[in-house]
């Protein structure tokens, strides 16, 4: 495409055949200079913020109608100074001379805060993210944002910065509708009680937070829908109350959440736990009648409850529990533990609706001395009957328990499409055709099974059904 002209009130394109190469209509009219304010300012909403603000030396009637535009203020992409414009080369210069970072990042600060000045219209989504913050004028940022009804913001300050004091008019701000913290803290609940009416989505990373503070905003959120806290510390005991709460994640890497109650949680649909949070953490789902999705489920949890049944660690209890709303379950378990083998019977049988079940094998003891015969002697579920229509076993190692666990799904499951066995083995040379011999595929339930062997990839540990979430 030829590059623009700019005149005096217009924009023309060299290549446009009802404008002449001197950049005015070749019939005399103006034709941006036609259209209104509004629409002009409507155009601008649609432009990266360094475009708008370009368009303020076009003439006198445009300085300011980038001013009255709906804002979307990204720092980390839009504002750079000329002197580095590439990315790439600011990282490398950033790494040999902090001066100079220290430069950009003064630059960048001095940017935001003239356009958050100069702007007189809305601004829809801000995102700051960069090093050299003041957090002075951070807490005036948000609240000229929260004055200027911002609805998507994210502060994602870096590990030098870490736990920035999360001010009470942000959590207020009644036009948030969604929300993303990194190294922020929220300690307490504030007087009087926030209510963000509108806020829909809070994602909290690697931020300091109670759980005064996580059952405070549950309750006095109305609208919210996806609650994320990832790599969070502080926490100990959550208890989900919400109406209108459809998702949650919650990856507590440091082991520290003693407690997690789904109490009462009516239109909670997916319930995404870290591979290795519930190892020390009691989980009890009491109501939650639309849940999907429910997953990593570690099989040395603490304690479970579904509904009224109990299993404690290490006990004999039997699941009875039934919910028939759980479609896609993921679960961590060493096949050589009977014990684990026997809570994995119970969970399959106690949701008769699973489509999709992934495995996470863990690693499994060679001291134990497990019942290899286990899953020959188990009878069908009705989940293997009707429903179950891919599996994912991620570290399979082709032993005795974990292939019989395989055998069993392969000879039960009527309408399964596909299993996929994931082992770091898979790359060596005839492993898989060894595999495939153990394996009783001449009695497939199913004559559409196909079993696929995969080598192991590094994210491993990722629940396959999350990445279709996000």
């Amino acid at each position: 495409m030829a590059p623009s002209r700019r005149g005096k009130g217009n924009i023309v394109s060299d290549s446009d055949p009802h404008f002449d190469g001197g950049g005015v209509a070749a019939d005399g009219f103006d034709r941006f200079g036609l259209l209104p304010d509004c629409l002009l300012v409507s155009i601008l909403s649609l432009l990266p913020i360094e475009d708008a603000v370009r368009t303020s030396v076009l003439s006198t009637r445009w300085r300011r109608l980038w001013t009255f535009a709906p804002l979307r203020l990204l720092d980390d992409s839009a504002l750079r100074s000329e002197k580095f414009p590439n990315k790439k080369l600011l990282a490398f210069r950033a790494f040999h001379d902090e001066e100079q970072w220290r430069t950009q990042e003064g630059w960048r600060v001095r940017a935001i805060d003239r356009v958050l000045s100069a702007h007189a219209g809305p601004i829809r989504s801000c995102r700051l993210s960069r090093v050299y913050f003041h957090i002075p004028l951070l807490d005036g940022w948000i609240q000229t944002l929260s004055q200027k009804g911002v609805q998507d913001f994210a502060i994602l300050i870096p590990m030098e910065r870490r736990f920035y004091l999360v001010p009470p008019s942000l959590i207020a701000c009644p036009s948030l509708q969604s929300l993303e913290l990194c190294y922020c803290r929220i300690l307490k609940p504030t007087q009087p009680r926030p209510n963000p009416v509108n806020l829909r989505v809070l994602n909290l990373k690697r931020s300091l937070v109670t759980d005064a503070a996580i059952n405070d905003l549950l309750s006095s959120c109305p609208a919210l829908q996806s609650l994320s806290l990832v790599h969070c510390a502080g926490l100990r005991r959550i208890h989900l109350r919400s109406p209108t709460l459809c998702s949650m994640i919650l990856d507590d890497y440091s082991l520290e959440v003693e407690e997690l109650f789904v109490v009462d949680a009516p239109n909670l649909e997916h319930l995404m736990l870290g591979k290795n949070t519930t190892r020390r953490t009691h989980l009890k789902v009491l109501n939650a009648p639309k849940l999907e999705l429910l997953g990593f489920l570690d099989m040395s949890i603490k304690m479970l409850e579904l509904g009224g049944t109990t299993c404690f660690e290490k006990s004999m209890v039997r699941l009875s529990t039934v919910m028939h709303s759980l479609k896609k379950l993921a679960i961590r378990v060493d096949f050589n533990d009977d014990l684990q083998a026997d809570m994995v019977f119970d969970l399959l049988r106690c949701f008769p609706c699973l489509e999709t079940l992934d495995v996470l094998i863990a690693d499994m003891d060679d001291e134990d001395e497990p019942d290899v015969e286990y899953w020959e002697q188990q009878d069908s579920l009705d989940c293997l009957d009707h429903h179950l229509k891919s599996v994912t076993l991620k570290g399979f190692l082709g032993q005795r328990t974990d292939s019989g666990f395989v055998n069993f799904l392969i000879a039960k499951a009527r309408v399964l499409k596909v299993m996929t066995l994931i082992s770091v083995h898979a790359w060596k040379e005839g492993w898989v055709e060894s595999i495939q011999q153990g394996l009783c595929l001449q009695n497939k339930a199913s004559i559409d099974a196909k079993v696929v062997f995969m080598k192991e990839k590094h994210e491993i540990n990722q629940f396959h059904p999350w990445s279709s979430l996000f």
